[in-house]
């Protein structure tokens, strides 16, 4: 009987830890509809955010076909405004928080948050915009903003990265410059 309790404790852990709800969300400002989902306590939006903000805005290889197919990427201060009412730009320890829904930082969280992934969160490739205004790692890496600065440097602010090579989900830091995506979590 033991052993009955226990494995339905497991159970029930394993399906709250891994269980999520989709959806979809409109955007206001330009009617583009995004797929969003629930994981753990987190609403996400499970795209790359579109939204062109004017200025710290591009698209892979500055191809539209891009931005449309993949999202945009955003410099520092276009990552934070880029996201609709209701929604913000993710901080390191909501990063943090949804790795942890996931499996934890590494490759568990890699396996179960990308596209194709078992919990709908579909983190893409798209690569980055370098400060040196050169577009790198397509179809490799996937980086994303987050809303916190690092304490040490004032041009440096966390990122999330997703590596197809190493198969590993990670948050690191580095300049705030770059052009990369973003998603966005519900207030």
């Amino acid at each position: 009987m033991k052993g009955l309790g226990f494995f339905l404790l497991l159970a029930f852990i394993a399906i709250n830890l891994f269980s999520q709800t989709k959806g979809t969300m409109t955007d206001s400002r330009d009617k583009k509809t995004y797929k969003t989902v629930t994981i753990g306590t987190q609403t996400w939006i499970a795209e790359n955010m579109k939204f062109n903000t004017g200025k710290n805005f591009w698209c892979y290889q500055n191809k539209s076909e891009n931005c449309d197919k993949y999202g945009g990427l955003y410099g520092w201060e276009a990552s934070k405004t880029v996201c609709p009412p209701g929604w913000h730009l993710p901080s390191k320890t909501e990063w943090e928080k949804l790795f942890e829904a996931a499996g934890g930082e590494g490759p568990k969280a890699y396996s179960n948050l990308v596209e194709g992934g078992k919990m709908g969160f579909n983190a893409s490739f798209i690569g980055s915009l370098g400060d040196s205004i050169k577009f790198y790692d397509f179809g490799m890496y996937g980086y994303y903003r987050t809303k916190t600065e690092t304490e040490k440097y004032a041009d440096y602010s966390w990122y999330v990265s997703f590596g197809k090579k190493n198969k590993m989900a990670v948050v690191y830091n580095d300049y705030k410059a770059d052009g990369v995506a973003v998603r966005c979590v519900k207030d």
